[in-house]
């Protein structure tokens, strides 16, 4: 390496007072609804809104997510088994949301492959779950004296992921 080039990189890596936003990489060009200070934000597109409950701003309820493992003795003891610590040898994504001061009539649940959706009158949580589930074989239960939903999920695992050995 030449001592222009070292002279060269080390001139780009020196910030500068002069560097401004190019237009085609602002996050304006992203997300329309994003704005940088000194654009007009009259020429944005409207947000539609599909119903009143959805632009009502509730609060996010403390949340947990566990990953859950199907082991047996020879894992535990002899690691005969190729699973590892990873969540992709999970067998379940199991969700434990705390809703204080709810009764588990007040809450409504709604899972699809990738998502979960759990709103109650004061709260509500939407998460992108990081693996695909079962939606119809998950199983809820509610603890009434905690107020605790645990949401319990079996993981579908990809054909690449399943060993045949």
């Amino acid at each position: 390496m030449d001592t222009i080039d070292v002279l060269a990189l080390s001139n780009l890596l020196q910030p500068s007072d002069e560097v401004k936003p190019s237009r085609n990489a602002a996050p304006s060009v992203l997300n329309p609804f994003l704005t940088l200070p000194g654009e007009d934000k009259r020429n944005l597109p409207k947000q539609s809104a599909s119903s009143d409950a959805d632009t009502e701003e509730k609060e996010e309820p403390k949340y947990q997510i566990y990953y859950k493992q199907i082991v047996g003795a020879e894992d535990v003891f002899l690691a005969r088994s190729e699973k590892t610590v990873f969540s992709g040898d999970c067998s379940h994504i199991v969700v434990k949301i705390y809703f204080p001061g709810c009764r588990r009539d007040a809450i409504a649940l709604n899972v699809t492959a990738y998502e979960l959706k759990v709103e109650s009158k004061e709260n509500k949580l939407t998460l992108c779950l990081p693996q695909k589930v079962d939606e119809e074989n998950g199983r809820a239960q509610w603890d009434q004296n905690k107020h605790i939903l645990t949401v319990s999920l079996p993981v579908i695992k990809p054909a690449w992921m399943i060993s045949n050995v």
